[in-house]
């Protein structure tokens, strides 16, 4: 018995998981977080889970939360690149550029010289958002 609770589990967590991109995709949040939350509680290890979940929190204006969020991340590991620019996109808009700048900068290092990553039109874009934030102070 306890092996079927173990695949109900699972698939409950694929079907949020699923909710919860859908919902992001529409740019419904609060369906999102509502989605995302249900996958962290149905497995706090998903890290999958954890990440849609801060993202909706920061596209839903709720920075302090996703802050806590990319933070639980980094905790888990300080190597997570997703987790990194995530968390310097919410210090952006939560306007601590200084904080914004420390987290891309690790991440860029933790990059090294890889040229072609998957993150690497975000980190271009978050570190051209910087230095126009750094022109108008």
């Amino acid at each position: 018995m306890t092996v079927q609770f173990r695949d109900d589990d699972t698939q409950q967590t694929a079907q949020s998981y699923a909710l919860g991109y859908d919902a992001l995709m529409r740019d419904d949040y609060a369906a999102a977080i509502d989605a995302f939350y249900a996958v962290v509680t149905c497995d706090p290890t998903s890290r999958v889970g954890w990440l849609g979940l801060g993202v909706s929190l920061r596209c839903n204006c709720t920075f302090e939360t996703a802050q806590q969020v990319f933070a639980l991340l980094l905790s888990r590991n300080p190597h997570d690149l997703d987790a990194l620019i995530y968390r310097a996109e919410t210090l952006l808009q939560s306007g601590d550029m200084a904080q914004a700048r420390a987290c891309l900068q690790r991440a860029i290092s933790l990059l090294g010289h890889r040229a072609a990553h998957r993150l690497q039109p975000m980190i271009d874009d978050l570190n051209a958002q910087l230095s126009l934030a750094g022109l108008r102070a």
